[in-house]
């Protein structure tokens, strides 16, 4: 498992959007 800058960001900034509960975003980051 490895938590670099990118990936930690990334995840970090999914689970932000997650939070917010809009699927808009979610789709937005998986296009």
């Amino acid at each position: 498992f490895f938590v670099h800058g990118e990936h930690f960001r990334g995840l970090r900034a999914h689970q932000v959007r997650l939070q917010g509960g809009d699927a808009s975003s979610d789709s937005y980051c998986y296009p």
